[in-house]
């Protein structure tokens, strides 16, 4: 019981101390018309009192005096009264500063008071914690920096320029006397260099350039997408950019916004500091750490360039070219493509009060609209940017190019055969025409860029192979196990036509794809066409060849692709496949080895370039040794 005494009474002296602090103290006035009413009283009966006239006077003469006392200091109390507020102003205030304090009571019991302190340390903590990070924004969130006008950049490259060009002098030299093979493969050399060489000492300026065209490109798209004019958005600070994506555009014109802090407005909107801390950790530090990465691998890549170039010249791989440019052009787009999405979120916040919009037709607020194209950006930058970059860091002399190269043929591959089906769709003969085209070019690059991931090795075993074949006459090749088997495959359904005849009529075409250089199709169609047997030479006819060095091809008839598969056939096995070297020798394949004729074998069957053929075994040998 005295416990809970000692309690109340403690609380009560709490209370009366913060009573104290609160309300100050307040002088007291006394009315003056008070005392000059107790003075006048008393005169009053001190002159009824006298029964003499004399006294009667003094008693009137003293009245009359009190009384303009009196009467002055009521003019004085009341003067007093109006400039202090009277009585009833200071229990009016006294009421007001108790309620206040009642209140304050109230905030403290219920935690209200509690909550908003530590609502106001969250905030000041969170502006403190993302303040760092305003000047990456400034500077390359919106746009990429120009790399060329960096000191630091410059002088890196001007220095690795210099060993550049000490290794292209020393690559050149070292090719030219290890290929001895005419001036063809000279030339091809020389040719190497002078671009090599050129590339190099333009490679800043270009890749300047280029980043210079992107950022006008970013300039324009902003533009559209906020229809705002004048507006350098390349001049914005830290606090403008992330405030647009907060309010809209205002965050960039309404100066009253300048006086509020970032977390302040954030704080301010739907969700409170849910929506702070959401918009912190799955906005504002993730696109910071996405800008520093994009800008760290444009100035790593732009300053080791002379010595991947110098490599390339070195082994003759230009893997490491494709590599590069497949890197460097997609590390441009993620920056343009931060640039975009901000533009896009802008325009929601800006359009949502207007109920105009993407956010607003869902009913998404504008900030958790962000929030999730944040996501998805980090999506389409994982798919597009980060996994490649991987595979670059992981084959840093070639920066995975042969990847990067096989890619883009499936990629190619796949947007043709659209294009074909787009062209079947609306009875367009001459883009289903192209697009096969397109398909077949891009199954090329397939493997092209396949064979390059597959044979990491220096092309120099591949030189010295070839140089030890021709001096050997293919013995060498046959001490290595080195065997020849001709085209892997002979015949390849690359797609169909269909073409509009009739109203309900249609023809369907099946294009079939041939071995790269297969300079045969025109004989073997002439022998069909002139040929005795009947069924044959209607197929001749009815076929359309394609006489392409690099991707030859046929369109037969759809009801003749049975028909058209078995004479193929039966024409490869009835004559000799024979190639030609560059100096005009007739090569035929024996048990595996290349073998000279004389002249072409009767019935034979030209497949084109013997060095192209010898290029493709050796790759394929060297991939399948290697697995």
């Amino acid at each position: 019981m005295k416990k809970r005494i000692w309690k109340c009474a403690t609380i009560f002296f709490l209370f009366f101390v913060m009573f104290a602090a609160v309300v100050p103290a307040q002088p007291v006035h006394v009315s003056a018309a008070a005392s000059s009413s107790g003075g006048s009283g008393g005169g009053s009966k001190s002159g009824s009192g006298s029964s003499k006239s004399g006294g009667a006077k003094s008693g009137s003469s003293s009245i009359g005096s009190k009384a303009g006392e009196a009467s002055k200091g009521g003019e004085q109390g009341q003067s007093s009264e109006d400039e202090d507020g009277g009585m009833f102003g200071f229990i009016q205030e006294l009421i007001d500063k108790i309620n206040g304090m009642l209140t304050m009571f109230q905030d403290i019991v219920s935690g209200k008071l509690i909550k908003d302190i530590i609502h106001k340390i969250i905030v000041a903590e969170v502006d403190e914690f993302i303040a760092p990070t305003y000047g990456t924004f400034a500077k390359s969130y919106l746009f990429t920096p120009r790399v060329a006008e960096i000191p630091i950049v410059y002088k890196v490259w001007s220095a690795f320029t210099v060993i550049g060009f000490a290794l292209l002098f020393l690559s050149s030299l070292w090719l030219s006397i290890s290929i001895i093979r005419g001036k063809k493969a000279l030339k091809k050399t020389l040719i190497t260099f002078v671009v090599s060489l050129f590339v190099m000492m333009l490679s800043l300026i270009l890749m300047n350039v280029v980043n210079v065209g992107t950022n006008l490109m970013a300039q324009q798209i902003m533009e559209a997408l906020l229809t705002t004019r004048g507006i350098s958005f390349a001049g914005l600070d830290g606090p403008q950019i992330l405030k647009a994506l907060v309010i809209g555009v205002d965050g960039i014109k309404d100066p009253k916004y300048a006086a509020q802090t970032l977390g302040e407005l954030i704080a301010a909107l739907p969700g409170g500091m849910g929506t702070l801390g959401g918009f912190t950790a799955g906005v504002i530090e993730p696109l910071y750490v996405l800008s520093v990465m994009k800008n760290v691998v444009l100035l790593l890549m732009t300053m080791g360039f002379p010595l991947w170039i110098s490599y390339t010249a070195f082994t003759g791989k230009t893997e490491t070219l494709y590599g590069f440019v497949n890197m460097y052009i997609r590390t441009l787009l993620v920056g343009l493509l931060i640039g975009v999405h901000w533009g896009i979120a802008v325009r929601e916040q800006t359009e949502f009060p207007k109920a105009q919009g993407m956010a607003a037709a869902m009913n998404i607020e504008p900030v958790n609209f962000t929030i999730l194209t944040t996501i998805l950006l980090f999506i389409i930058v994982f798919i597009y940017w980060l996994k490649p970059l991987w595979g670059a860091v992981r084959n840093p002399l070639t920066l995975n190019g042969g990847g990067a190269l096989e890619k883009l043929g499936d990629t190619g591959t796949k947007v043709s055969m659209i294009a074909n089906s787009i062209g079947k769709r609306f009875g367009s003969e001459t883009v289903q025409r192209k697009s096969l085209d397109w398909a077949e070019m891009s199954k090329k690059v397939t493997k092209m860029g396949a064979a390059m991931k597959n044979n990491r090795a220096s092309k120099f075993s591949e030189i010295s192979s070839r140089i030890a074949s021709s001096a050997t006459g293919g013995a060498s090749e046959s001490v290595q196990g080195i065997v020849y088997t001709g085209p892997e495959q002979w015949t390849e359904k690359a797609g169909t036509i269909v073409k509009q005849i009739g109203k309900d009529e249609k023809e369907v075409t099946a294009r079939f794809s041939l071995p790269a250089g297969s300079a045969f199709l025109e004989q073997m169609l002439m022998d069909w066409t002139t040929g005795e047997d009947k069924p044959l030479r209607e197929l001749g006819r009815s076929i359309e060849p394609g006489y392409d060095e690099k991707f030859p091809h046929v369109y037969v008839p759809q009801d003749m692709e049975s028909a058209f598969l078995q004479a193929y056939n039966k024409y490869r096995a009835a004559h000799t496949p024979y190639w030609t070297t560059r100096s005009g020798k007739i090569k035929v394949i024996k048990d595996g080895v290349p073998t000279e004729y004389g002249a072409p074998p009767e019935n034979g069957m030209d497949m084109g370039s013997f060095e192209q053929l010898q290029k493709e075994t050796l790759a394929r040998h060297a991939q399948n040794k290697k697995s």
